[in-house]
């Protein structure tokens, strides 16, 4: 019960606080673009989400697991959390379908592609993007990833209509940071079930990309060794080239005449955010350190380029401001 607690207590201070563990994977990552197809054709066949194997579902999370013990305890509390997500899931999936209905996008509709931007070590926040004629439709959704496996946490009871991709990136991702509103408003509204609703197997198709990880090591390595940074770039990502030396001197020539420790990477936050054709995977990596008793920051910035991740810019070091707690 103590474990149990204990992996419930870290579990919320990283999914609210957003500390990363970089050492996720050494080969792969697996990217939440399976889920965002997978909740495309199970939209457009209207089936039911509780079928979904992708659905949320503590007694996934935590199988074996007697939730009576925990009654008197800190992770009632915790469990109360996935409890409320795992309510409101169909009830806000049901609001979808029909608003899908509205908009009569069925079999006359594809899907095209899922945008996701990791927001804490276990969280994306995601868009699928589906379309009919020449109208484009968001489906907007987030994912937790737990151990080897994702769940959808949530998704928008609504579909999005934009003219392009294009001002689908500009103008309504920008608002992710207020997702959930409705869904919260409406959790003990009474409301009538999806009448079609149908079970519908929809296999996820999970879409890997090479983990960051080991690039992480030969950045840290270099700057720590105050080492070049050739081996580290791409010359056709990197078009502003003497901008990047120059940061890169920066940052060398700082290491070098300060005397600093625990320089390492503790955040990485990863996403597919691109208005081009092609795949595009990028990874802002955060690093910290200390110096004179103080503490820096600055992030470096990667592509994907051919299956390897790519040196793209530096942002120059910031002293880290100082956390005041006023009551």
């Amino acid at each position: 019960m103590k474990k149990f607690i204990l992996l419930l207590s870290v579990f919320l201070y990283t999914f609210a606080y957003g500390e990363v563990n970089v050492k996720v994977d050494s080969t792969i990552v697996v990217t939440p673009e399976g889920i965002g197809q997978h909740l495309s054709v199970l939209l457009i066949n209207r089936g039911d989400i509780k079928e979904s194997q992708a659905a949320i579902n503590i007694n996934k999370l935590f199988p074996n697991e007697d939730f009576s013990k925990f009654e008197d305890s800190p992770a009632n509390f915790i469990l109360s959390i996935f409890k409320g997500y795992e309510a409101l899931l169909p009830q806000s999936w049901n609001r979808l379908l029909k608003s899908a209905d509205n908009l009569n996008l069925e079999n006359n509709a594809n899907y095209v592609k899922t945008f996701f931007s990791k927001v804490s070590q276990d969280k994306y926040k995601c868009v699928a993007v589906l379309k009919n004629s020449n109208k484009f439709y968001g489906l907007t959704f987030e994912v937790l990833t737990w151990e080897k496996d994702s769940y959808v946490l949530y998704v928008s009871d609504k579909l999005d209509e934009f003219n392009s991709i294009d001002k689908l990136l500009k103008d309504y991702l920008e608002k992710w940071s207020d997702i959930g509103g409705d869904e919260q408003a409406n959790a003990n509204s009474e409301e009538n079930e999806y009448m079609y609703n149908k079970n519908v197997d929809v296999k996820i198709k999970n879409k890997t990309v090479p983990s960051f990880n080991s690039f992480v090591d030969k950045l840290t390595h270099s700057i720590k060794g105050m080492q070049s940074y050739n081996e580290l770039i791409s010359e056709q990502k990197n078009t502003n080239r003497k901008e990047f030396e120059k940061s890169w001197r920066d940052l060398i020539s700082y290491i070098e005449k300060n005397n600093y420790s625990d320089l390492k990477c503790h955040d990485t936050l990863m996403n597919n955010l691109s208005y081009e054709d092609t795949d595009v995977y990028n990874v802002a990596l955060s690093y910290r350190f200390s110096s004179k008793n103080k503490t820096y920051t600055f992030s470096c910035f990667a592509t994907l380029v051919d299956e390897n991740w790519c040196l793209l810019d530096i942002s120059p070091i910031e002293e880290e401001p100082k956390i005041e707690f006023r009551f």
